[in-house]
């Protein structure tokens, strides 16, 4: 039998996903890529793997079978990955640091250029987005997270705690009364597509927002930016990112932050012995925790 990881990986995606489009999006391939991928493994089992319903792909008996073990395999070949990887002394090499959308954008690059200037033989791959990324499957060695890690298996240090704020043009916040709360009931915000998790999480923090209110959703927050800046709207951002934006001016000061938000440095705890990934988690902690 000619046994081919890649389409392993994509068996294994598909059914954590329970689709093929789900998988294909998290592995970076296209859907057609991703089911003829599966497809070949089924071939080369001769086994069917999915009983292939209409809105989902569920396991066959043999196939969740198939996934143990594979499963089992994956996690084996990460770990030994992450242990080679953690006994190499090179400075030198590329190392892939996971930032969310705007970090990548307002944060990132300035960083970026400095740490090149004072360790140029280590080259920085960034994993823009703003889904956490799997440090123990090697999405990448270095994350910067909103969310303290559960995982016993992951290094984390607190970098700092961030306050966020709405953000609109002077000119939109100009005709809201934004000393009183009362003006939230017709204040248009720049929103995310799951809108309800949006206005639920808001409504946690005390700020009284319904979908009505909802200008915009998108989940590229860049756009979000753009769209305050153009007047449509009131954008949640990082106080340091919102005040170095020229066009745009906080919201509702009197009211204090929307929420506060923690920074997290997370890596695998196998890769703090690299050298040249200790370097840039150590560079990081010092360039953006608290000074």
């Amino acid at each position: 039998m000619d046994f081919d990881w890649n389409n392993a990986k994509a068996f294994i995606y598909t059914a954590e996903a329970g689709s093929l489009s789900l998988a294909a999006k998290k592995m970076g391939v296209s859907q057609p890529t991703m089911g003829r991928q599966v497809a070949a493994l089924e071939e080369s089992l001769n086994l069917p793997l999915f009983e292939r319903t209409k809105n989902k792909l569920l396991l066959t008996p043999k196939g969740r079978i198939i996934f143990e073990q594979l499963k089992q395999m994956q996690t084996l070949a990460s770990e030994t990955t992450l242990k080679a990887e953690g006994l190499s002394h090179n400075i030198q090499g590329s190392v892939t640091l996971s930032v969310n959308q705007l970090d990548a954008i307002y944060r990132i690059p300035s960083f970026i250029s400095k740490f090149r200037q004072e360790q140029p033989s280590i080259q920085v791959q960034l994993n823009v987005s703003n889904l956490k990324s799997d440090l123990l499957e090697r999405e990448a060695d270095i994350a910067i997270r909103n969310v303290r890690p559960s995982e016993e298996n992951l290094i984390a240090r607190k970098l700092k705690t961030e306050s966020i704020f709405f953000y609109g043009t002077p000119k939109l916040l100009s005709k809201y009364d934004t000393e009183n709360d009362k003006a939230l009931s017709n204040i248009q915000v720049i929103g995310f597509e799951d809108s309800a998790y949006f206005i639920s999480y808001l409504d946690e923090k005390g700020w009284a927002i319904a979908d009505k209110n909802i200008a915009i959703k998108s989940d590229f927050q860049p756009f979000h930016i753009e769209m305050a800046k153009q007047g449509l709207g009131v954008a949640v951002l990082p106080q340091s990112i919102g005040d170095s934006i020229p066009e745009l001016a906080q919201a509702f000061k009197n009211l204090g932050s929307v929420f506060e938000l923690e920074l997290w440095l997370v890596c695998h705890q196998e890769l703090r012995s690299s050298r040249k990934i200790r370097y840039l988690f150590d560079f990081i902690s010092r360039e953006l925790g608290e000074k």
